[in-house]
């Protein structure tokens, strides 16, 4: 089965820094049904996809760059420089939109067409973004919802 998602993460925090930013999440899917383990309509199954992370900021200071919000947050990492003492401040700047890929895997269960094309699903994902702000983020998500069927049963 293919299918779509789309969801609003109400924050994206950034260790100690209390700014408000969220995200768009959204991705295409594979899934694969165990029909034959279908118990009163429901059907547990496994599933990948594929999508992006827009990050969305609010309460931003507007730096004229096309009207985007910008955060600029100080990192303690340390930092290259030609001389012999090394930075120990840099930055991460955080713009509106900024967008970064994603992929999830997990699996759950469906009751497909319990009332009419209406059914109800819940999954459990990992979800991996490989490059978010020069990092690997690893996550757990557990989802539940309306399923709406069309098509062949």
């Amino acid at each position: 089965m293919i299918e779509g998602n789309a969801g609003w993460m109400n924050q994206i925090n950034f260790s100690g820094y209390d700014y408000r930013t969220g995200g768009l999440l959204y991705e295409g899917a594979a899934s694969y049904h165990f029909y034959h383990v279908r118990a009163r309509g429901v059907v547990p199954f496994v599933t990948f996809g594929a999508g992006g992370l827009s990050v969305k900021t609010r309460d931003g200071i507007n730096m004229n760059d096309h009207n985007q919000s910008v955060y600029v947050f100080p990192l303690a990492t340390p930092q290259a420089t030609a001389g012999p003492i090394p930075n120990t401040i840099g930055s991460l700047v955080v713009r509106d939109n900024d967008t970064f890929f994603t992929f999830s895997y997990g699996g759950g269960i469906k009751g497909q067409r319990l009332w009419g094309p209406l059914g109800l699903r819940a999954d459990f994902r990992g979800r991996t973004l490989p490059s978010f702000y020069g990092q690997t983020v690893n996550a757990f998500e557990a989802t539940g919802g309306l399923l709406f069927s069309w098509g062949e049963r």
